[in-house]
């Protein structure tokens, strides 16, 4: 199952009621959107529940052919982000690729980032 960030509204705060500005909802719509895009710019967020505890958990993935730091630091800051949202639940990282030098394998463990590599079928 795959939910992108199902209780963020619990976490947003706006600060003003929508019953009294409807002409402002698909404004307002519009603008949470290009947030988050700006935001979350990875290839995907999964989020789940650990079964052991019933605690909320996300994974934020970059997935790319060769991936480079520029993947990795995507991951570290939209688990970053993620982890400011969601201070309650397990937030992790991973980045899934064809090629991964040494020096980004090494960078990615080094901030906790869990690094896939496959082979693309022949």
């Amino acid at each position: 199952v795959l939910r992108f960030l199902p209780s963020y509204s619990r976490s947003a705060n706006v600060g003003w009621s929508i019953q009294s500005h409807p002409h402002s909802v698909s404004t307002l719509l519009c603008l949470l959107c290009h947030i988050i895009a700006d935001l979350f710019r990875v290839s995907l967020i999964i989020q789940g529940e650990k079964d052991d505890a019933q605690v909320e958990a996300y994974l934020a993935v970059e997935a790319s052919y060769t991936i480079e730091v520029k993947d990795i630091t995507r991951v570290i800051d939209t688990r970053s982000a993620l982890r400011k949202l969601f201070p309650e639940a397990e937030v992790t990282g991973a980045v899934f690729g064809v090629v991964v030098s040494d020096d980004n394998k090494r960078l990615a463990r080094r901030n906790r980032i869990r690094v896939y590599e496959t082979q693309l079928p022949t």
